[in-house]
């Protein structure tokens, strides 16, 4: 993907109270790529403005961008991701963490402070997003979109009948559903899955170990599903904020450190390997045989991650309350509700 720019900006309705942040990407000659805004509950103008900022990052890095130039109204914000103001609050500290991780992983993130008429979009669709706290905010991070525009909006290609761009960019359009398309192939992705669940390993664990690979892959729909699971189960939003950068964060246990440096390692398999030290540091957490599961544990969310990106699986469909309904029910044959929630892997 060429190099886009985000036009990000929060607000609050008390300092703190009903919060929100819009986010608008546009390529630079000023077409519409795509734009969304999410209410976030009840927070600070500056917790929203970083909000807003992350949100825009993880799109970005989902939708495979390498060059990207971030504009914002806030002064602070801008000043704090240039290093030229130190972060001192404790709130924000974690999520500059959270930001400048991801800004490392896309590569090249630079930043801009303009003045808010030239950030009218965003503020529109913050405003937007404050004004609909009334029906409660979305939490998390997945973006709910507020009339946004068409997600990798584009010149009409020069073949009406042609689909695709004529750059060779690919559309954001679902390509097939491969659960339709090859049935058994769906069945036995999802046998392993109910292998996993019953394993013995803590299925926080094996979540937050799918969210990492998720991250890793850029996979929407696995940071979707795997994000509200977690929430779901009740994990905070700080230690999942802080995941990007769990080495930097403190609250992540010994067991969960050696789990996601294992899952990192497998995942990349840099130079073809996983360390030694990594294996050892596996080894001090984990028995041989709970390692071979979350070895394949690894396997799976990572096959997961490859269906969903290679066939453009739409996230933010999947229900973490479906998830427990079809568990609680333990029926012999998997019903239909149940295999309904393992789609948006």
């Amino acid at each position: 993907m060429e190099q886009l720019i985000a036009y990000v900006d929060g607000g609050s309705r008390g300092n703190p109270g009903p919060a929100g942040f819009g986010v608008r990407f546009e390529r630079p000659d000023g077409t519409l790529v795509h734009e969304f805004a999410e209410s976030i509950g009840t927070a600070t103008n500056n917790v929203a403005e970083y909000r807003g900022l992350i949100a825009a990052l993880e799109w970005a890095r989902a939708h495979g961008a390498r060059q990207l130039h971030v504009r914002s109204d806030s002064e602070l914000l801008v000043r704090q991701m240039l290093g030229r103001y130190k972060v001192r609050h404790p709130g924000l500290a974690p999520l500059h963490a959270r930001a400048a991780a991801l800004a490392r992983e896309i590569g090249r993130v630079t930043f801009e402070h303009v003045d808010r008429s030239r950030n009218a979009h965003a503020d529109r669709l913050a405003n937007a997003a404050m004004d609909g706290r009334a029906g409660g905010g979305t939490g998390g991070l997945a973006p709910q979109a507020i009339e946004p525009g068409p997600i990798l909006a584009r010149e009409p290609p020069t073949d009406p009948s042609a689909s695709g761009d004529p750059r060779g960019e690919p559309t954001m359009d679902e390509r097939l559903s491969y659960r339709k398309a090859a049935p058994d192939v769906y069945e036995m992705m999802r046998r392993v899955d109910e292998y996993l669940e019953t394993c013995g390993l803590e299925p926080s664990l094996l979540d937050l170990v799918y969210l990492r690979a998720s991250q890793i892959n850029g996979c929407a729909s696995g940071i979707d599903r795997h994000w509200k699971d977690l929430r779901a189960g009740g994990a905070s939003e700080q230690k999942l904020s802080m995941l990007d950068a769990w080495r930097e964060w403190p609250e992540y246990s010994a067991r969960e450190r050696a789990a996601l440096e294992w899952t990192e390692a497998v995942t990349r398999l840099a130079g073809g390997e996983v360390p030694d030290r990594v294996y050892d540091l596996a080894r001090s957490q984990f028995t041989e045989a709970e390692l071979a599961k979350l070895t394949l544990a690894v396997a799976a969310i990572n096959s997961w991650n490859r269906l969903n990106i290679a066939f453009r699986t739409r996230p933010g469909t999947y229900d973490p309350a479906l998830r427990r309904r079809a568990s609680s029910a333990a029926t012999p044959a998997p019903s239909r509700r149940a295999d309904d929630v393992r789609e948006n892997r």
